[in-house]
């Protein structure tokens, strides 16, 4: 069977800055050459290497507060000495996109390098161009970095050697190999789907397999055997197989929550994946033919899983040891916990069995699973029929057409999988453009303005047709120049669709959300709080967010947001400190826990982003004192949870420890009774042997609640 491992607390670490980079603020992966060490990169914090079975540090470099990451870290071992028994010795990597010496204009070129353990000296390598990733190997070749321009490989002295590759968009994921002949593998995906396959021979370079997997990929992973699995922009899981990549494209799977990591493992049968979700941790199979979750282990933070990591492995027996990295307010928690699958493979009865967890994760009834032919039957004259009614101002027409497209490739569909269509994303991007493009004109701002163009709406809008796209997640941001949202959807001031879109979308650039409340903050406008609402209710933002915000919001407009959030926080700080008094309206409930935390969590990126203008800036000074009020009942709901954790803590543990021991008595005095003795033992192993602080009592169990 499959089985996920309770999590184990591997390490805490602060955040000592925010972070505009790519990456979570923690990243892991394993030391090559050892199976009981595994490596972490923190921004601001340092490098760190852990002791997988005892759980502790074993060496550290610490960096400057400033250094940001533009890679997970790699760890190896080389051959040292002059001797004829060489000894081997360890070598830590990273890629650095800001730090301490790292010349300006030349982010994530810099490579440093720690050989040894404690105590020793940092090598700086700059590359070519910049890394994408580290991929540390056993073999003559123990280090390949994975750049814009292509391939660099390190030898035993870790001299580099550039092999050129340019793929034609943004690496999102990568895996290299090497066979026992010294031959490196490269699996590149891109951010627009395309999967590259690369050999290295020597200096010879050949490219020995193309495909894709899905289009618009915010995250990608590559297992050691080849699996692929990828999530797009409107969270939909693509699969596939390097040795698959000349088929069509397999159906999307639909996650019901966002996913920011995904960690694809190796598997003889069935593809399978790591996918977190809020509170857990699920081993799937994510194709859209098959799938299934096998098995599901709870976090014990009520984080975000930012980073996933296979830090230890042995297939053979079929065990891994992965980390997931929890992100908390201003901390990162790294847990370790312990993958078994059967080792010849996933079996159906497995499968099977997994029905009901599967529709907790995956949305099996979403407008997604089965791909049309080409551009879709009959693509070609709707979408000729739609420019011709929208050319004649006739939105209407122009919905009704692509109704009656839409129910004929569903009904097409259906006779086949039973699921609703896939629509071509080529098909999907012409509609878009006629939409709009009969929706929205441009004209010139005036002079003085040089090049810019000022959006108008024409009146002639088809909204039915985005709202259908929007409802199905066929559409997202770069399917229109200058951004759907930006230069469609606010200019025609369609709220509703917006506000869905952003729901929707868990994906939206971080410059595109800024910039969408710029443009509601310049002026008064009535429709503001909707847009808030929609932003507050979608998945968390990322890091990059603040710096959009430094960039695009004035201090009069980072005033204005601050009103509306002090305003919301004061209403969710009317119910009390949430331990002397609790509202009875019914407004105590998951979703107003999580409203407070989003919150909580704009209102941080907005004043990490202005807050010294916004001292300066006297309307400000009562915002600020109207947000430290709001946030003290909170506050003070946190010192008491915290001052009730011991007791209830120690009830618990009491009830589960009385619990355990009156199972015991129970089945020694029936010890003599056979046909009672089988039951009796399986009610004492029911009872959980859990480590303090995770004792489960009926529906109670303690955690942690931070602000």
């Amino acid at each position: 069977m499959a089985t996920i491992s309770a999590p184990t607390s591997l390490a805490t670490l602060t955040h000592a800055r925010a972070s505009s980079s790519r990456l979570p603020s923690v990243t892991l992966a394993p030391v090559v050459g050892s199976s009981r060490l595994a490596v972490a990169a923190a921004h601001g914090d340092g490098v760190w290497t852990y002791d997988l079975k005892t759980l502790r540090p074993t060496t550290s470099f610490s960096v400057p507060s400033s250094t940001v990451f533009a890679s997970a870290p790699a760890s190896f071992y080389v051959k040292s000495g002059d001797s004829i028994e060489l000894e081997r010795e360890r070598v830590t990597a990273v890629a650095v996109e800001y730090g301490e010496g790292v010349k300006r204009g030349a982010g994530g070129r810099a490579l440093w390098l720690w050989r040894g353990e404690e105590a020793a000296d940092k090598m700086v390598i700059e590359l070519e161009a910049p890394c994408h990733s580290l991929q540390a190997l056993e073999g003559a070749v123990p280090l390949v970095a994975v750049t814009s321009a292509g391939l660099v490989l390190f030898d035993d002295e870790l001299a580099p050697r550039a092999l050129g590759y340019n793929t034609p968009g943004a690496v999102v994921a990568a895996r290299v190999t090497a066979d026992k002949a010294g031959a490196v593998r490269a699996v590149l995906v891109c951010q627009d789907g395309n999967v590259h396959v690369i050999r290295v021979d020597d200096d010879d370079v050949r490219v020995v397999g193309t495909g894709s997997v899905g289009r618009e990929l915010v995250r990608a992973d590559v297992s050691e055997d080849g699996t692929i699995v990828g999530i797009d922009s409107a969270n939909r899981v693509h699969t596939t197989h390097t040795r698959d990549l000349s088929a069509s494209a397999s159906p999307a799977l639909a996650l019901r929550a966002a996913a920011v990591a995904v960690l694809a493992l190796p598997s003889p049968t069935h593809p399978l994946a790591l996918i977190p979700s809020s509170s857990s941790l699920s081993l799937v199979i994510p194709t859209a033919s098959l799938p299934a979750v096998l098995t599901t282990t709870p976090l014990a933070s009520a984080g975000t899983v930012a980073h996933l990591a296979l830090v230890a492995s042995s297939p053979a027996a079929g065990t891994y040891t992965v980390a997931a990295v929890v992100a908390l307010d201003g901390r990162s928690v790294v847990y370790t916990a312990d993958v078994a699958v059967p080792p010849a493979g996933v079996g159906l009865n497995l499968v099977l069995a997994s029905r009901a967890r599967s529709a907790q994760l995956f949305d099996l009834d979403a407008d997604v699973g089965h791909p049309v032919d080409a551009d879709g039957q009959g693509a070609a004259e709707m979408l000729a029929e739609i420019g011709a009614a929208l050319s004649a101002k006739d939105a209407r027409a122009a919905e009704d057409r692509f109704a009656a497209w839409l129910k004929k490739q569903d009904e097409a569909t259906q006779a086949q999988a039973h699921t609703k269509a896939v629509l071509p994303e080529p098909t999907v991007r012409r509609v878009v453009a006629l939409v709009f493009g009969a929706a929205v004109s441009t004209t010139a701002k005036g002079e003085g303005d040089g090049d810019e163009r000022a959006r108008v709406p024409t009146g002639v809008y088809a909204d039915k047709i985005v709202r259908a796209l929007v409802d199905r997640r066929a559409v997202s941001d770069g399917m229109l120049d200058g951004g759907l949202v930006l230069a469609g959807l606010v200019p025609v001031r369609d709220i509703h669709n917006l506000t869905r879109l952003i729901l929707s979308t868990p994906t939206l650039p971080s410059p595109t959300l800024a910039a969408l409340l710029a443009a509601f903050l310049r002026a008064p406008d009535p429709a503001l709080p909707q847009v808030l609402d929609a932003l507050l209710g979608a998945a968390p933002p990322d890091p990059a967010f603040r710096a959009a915000l430094r960039r695009q919001l004035g201090v009069d407009e980072a005033a204005r947001l601050l009103e509306h959030l002090a305003v919301r926080l004061a209403r969710a700080a009317e119910r009390g400190d949430g331990v002397d008094q609790w509202a009875e309206d019914g407004r105590a409930t998951v979703k107003s826990s999580a409203l407070i935390q989003s919150l909580i969590t704009h209102t941080s990126h907005l004043l990490d982003a202005h807050l010294p203008s916004l001292l300066t800036y006297e309307p400000a000074a009562a915002l600020l004192s109207r947000v430290q009020a709001a946030l003290a009942p909170l506050l003070a709901a946190q010192l008491n949870y915290r001052r009730l954790r011991a007791p209830v803590d120690a009830a618990l543990t009491l009830a589960a420890r009385e619990r355990r021991r009156a199972a015991e008595a129970q089945a020694k005095r029936d010890a003599a009774a056979p046909q009672h003795a089988r039951g009796d033992r399986k009610a004492a192993k029911d009872v959980p042997n859990l480590a303090p602080g995770d004792e489960v009592v009926g529906k109670w169990k303690v955690e942690d609640i931070v602000f």
